[in-house]
Parts: structure tokens; sequence; C-alpha cells
């Protein structure tokens, strides 16, 4: 059985810290979102869509899921996760699904994603520094317009990120991938580390500096200066 549910949050939950949880008793459907949010983690198999369209914080799922969701606003970041750990619920209702959508903010510039979670973003995040950072086979994907990317991907997690940015710095590690031949995120100078049978595609028109190892796959497009190190089985190429 599923239920859609609706929290109102007292005045004291528009202050810079606050928190919650959800009993699944009674009806409750949205949450209010306070202002300032710059930074969303999220885990436990959660999935969040960050929206223009959207004015407070709604939260839908199987009922019993949801009396194991937590969140908390706390210093211009907003936490979502579960009470227990979701991977020993697989096949319950305590494990469900759990969707939540968030209005999606200016400030918006962090974003930590880890536990089989995903984030989706529907406009493009704009900042001067953009942080992206996946692990546990989650999921992230948006547009950036930064004047400096960095993002970090691991435990075959896959962030297809596309846009620009001045600058990138890459972390990919244990079979992730990072954008593709169709979209992904043009830069000026672009420092790579990847490994571990990892995936990355990007574009750069400065230098391309860092290493590439671990049978794991780069290609650059764009006029960069290549000073990549390539070991192990890896293969980088560059060029339009």
């Amino acid at each position: 059985m599923k239920k859609f549910f609706t929290f109102f949050m007292c005045a004291a939950v528009l202050c810079s810290c606050a928190s919650g949880k959800y009993s699944g008793k009674g009806r409750v459907d949205s949450i209010a979102f306070p202002e300032g949010i710059h930074a969303v983690e999220v885990s436990g198999a959660i999935s969040v869509t960050a929206s223009a369209d959207a004015e407070e914080m709604t939260v839908s799922g199987d009922s019993l899921a949801l009396e194991n969701f937590i969140y908390s606003f706390s210093e211009g970041t907003l936490s979502l996760g579960r009470k227990t750990n979701v991977f020993k619920e697989v096949g319950s209702k305590e494990g469900g699904r759990i969707s939540v959508v968030i209005p999606q903010t200016s400030k918006l510039s962090s974003v930590t994603v880890s536990g089989a979670s995903r984030f989706v973003a529907e406009q493009p995040m704009t900042a001067e520094k953009i942080s992206v950072k996946l692990s546990g086979a989650s999921k992230v994907k948006a547009e950036i317009q930064a004047g400096v990317l960095s993002a970090r991907v691991t435990g075959a997690s896959s962030a297809l990120l596309c846009g620009k940015a001045g600058e990138v710095s890459y972390s990919v590690s244990g079979a992730s991938q990072v954008s593709s031949s169709d979209a992904y995120v043009s830069a000026g100078n672009a420092k790579m580390e990847v490994s571990g049978a990892s995936s990355v595609k990007l574009g750069s028109e400065g230098r391309l500096t860092g290493s590439v190892s671990g049978a794991s796959r780069l290609i650059c497009y764009g006029d960069c200066v290549s000073e990549l190190q390539v070991t192990g089985a890896s293969t980088a190429k560059t060029g339009r």
C-alpha cells in the first residue's frame, strides 16, 4: 500500500537547523523548505529530484519505508536518509521506494549521493565552485555551469554531467562512469585521476593532466594539450 505523506513544519524548522522523521501515522505530503540550502546529502537508496517548480519538499513512497525515513536541515545542508540500513531490509517494505522532490535553488553547489541513491537536477547548477560526490552504485544527472567543478565518483557509480566549467577535477574509480559521448562537461584545464576499469568523457581546450590506470578509458574532445600518464591496459584518446 502506498501513501503520499504531508508534514507542516513549525516556525522553528525555518531556522538554520531542523530535523524530523516519519511515523507512518496520519497523512503527510510536504515539508517547508528553508532558504539558503546550498548542499544536499542523500543516502539509503532514496531518489531525489531538484525542481525549479517545487516550493516545498515533498516525499512519497511505501508507507513502511517512510517510517524509516529521516531528514535534517542544518547550516545550509539538507540531509536525507533512513534510520536503518536499507540493504538489510532488501525485499521488505521498510527497504522500499522513497522519492523526494525539493526546490532547486540558485545556491545549490554541492551534491553528495551514496548507498544506491539517485539525484537529478532539472535545471542547470550554476555556481563559482560545484562539488559532486558519488559512491555505492549511485547516480547523478545534472547540467553544470561553474568556474570550478570537482567530482569524486566511486563504487560503480554514474555521474551523467554536461555543461561548461573553467576548470574540472575528476577522481573516478571502481568501475564508475562520468558523462557520455553525447553529454559531457567542456572545460579549460582538466585534472583526471581515473582507475579501476572506469570510464570518463569530457571536453578540454587547455591542459589535460593526471593519470588513467587499471583498464580504464578516457576520451577528451577538444584541442587539449595532454600530459596524462596512461598505464595498465588503459586508453586515453584526445582530439575532435
